[in-house]
């Protein structure tokens, strides 16, 4: 998913891409950005995963 949500912005850090201090802050923003919804996503699957963990299923008959 981190690669994917970096793909969807190579086009920002494309065209920002220089060696001046300002470009190279914006590709900055532009990977902290897609660190955090990167997280952010995580955690939330995790969280699924844990309700989906948390329900008690009934016994199985072996």
């Amino acid at each position: 998913m981190f690669y994917s949500t970096i793909a969807n912005n190579l086009k920002d850090i494309c065209i920002n891409f220089s060696t001046r201090k300002n470009d190279i802050e914006d590709i900055l923003q532009i990977l902290n950005r897609v660190a955090r919804k990167s997280l952010r996503e995580k955690r939330r699957r995790k969280n699924s995963e844990e309700m989906l963990f948390d329900y008690a299923l009934p016994p199985t008959l072996e």
